[in-house]
């Protein structure tokens, strides 16, 4: 969750701070354990990044990954994969939206009969009244990621 092979590559240190190992408790807690204890393992590919970071790799500076670091937020929020080639990430989404509490989570780059196409983002606020449950989907349409309401049905 604090490790960045970018940040390595170019020598930048994925520096955080205690606000953001608070933000990273609760995401854990709330939605990756219990992902784990329905699905098994499950394969997280980003957490934290430090700023700049996050700007290397070409990420928002309003990304809820960077929260916590800087502005003291309340978020956190993990990429993630099916670990098991027997669940796909829809079903990790959808699992997420029906069962949990969650700031946001998007199904990113899904591809239709390919179940372990894409990868699922979701963020988590500790303040749980400020978690509004979004649900969102990415695609890439003409080279450019673009969002929609609502995720994808198998």
């Amino acid at each position: 969750m604090l490790k960045s092979d970018t940040g390595q590559r170019h020598g930048i240190e994925n520096e955080y701070n205690d606000r953001v190992l608070c933000n990273l408790t609760a995401i854990c807690q709330r939605v990756l354990e219990p992902l784990r204890e329905e699905f098994g393992p499950i394969q997280i590919t980003s957490g934290y990044r430090h700023p700049d970071i996050n700007r290397l790799i070409g990420s928002s500076d309003s990304s809820s990954h960077i929260a916590g670091f800087l502005d003291g937020g309340t978020k956190a929020a993990v990429d993630c994969e099916a670990f098991s080639r027997e669940i796909s990430n829809l079903q990790l989404v959808h699992f997420i939206r029906d069962n949990l509490s969650f700031s946001q989570v998007i199904s990113e780059y899904w591809i239709p009969g390919d179940p372990h196409s894409g990868w699922v983002h979701v963020s988590y606020d500790s303040i749980d009244a400020a978690n509004g449950c979004d649900c969102l989907t990415a695609s890439r349409v003409d080279g450019k990621t673009q969002y929609s309401e609502g995720l994808p049905e198998a």
